[in-house]
């Protein structure tokens, strides 16, 4: 990419966004997560292949490492 490293474009990235983009990604995921978890009535198996992951036993213990709760218990509080 315009003759930079991919080090030298993470530096950039986490200068201009304090975290990794890999964090960055991560962040996203959980913030779609929640938003469809409030607002919709798809099963936690759709929402998680829509962020990106098929497994929905990793996608649980992802979003609960994130949130500190499982995705059903963020459905029923929100």
């Amino acid at each position: 990419f315009m003759g930079l490293s991919e080090v030298h474009i993470r530096r950039i990235f986490k200068n201009s966004v304090s975290c990794s983009p890999v964090a960055y990604i991560n962040y996203l995921k959980i913030e779609k997560t929640k938003n469809l978890l409030r607002s919709s009535n798809y099963s936690v198996t759709e929402i998680a292949e829509s962020v990106g992951i098929n497994d929905p036993y990793y996608f649980s213990r992802f979003f609960k490492k994130s949130t500190g709760m499982t995705p059903t218990d963020y459905r029923r509080k929100n």
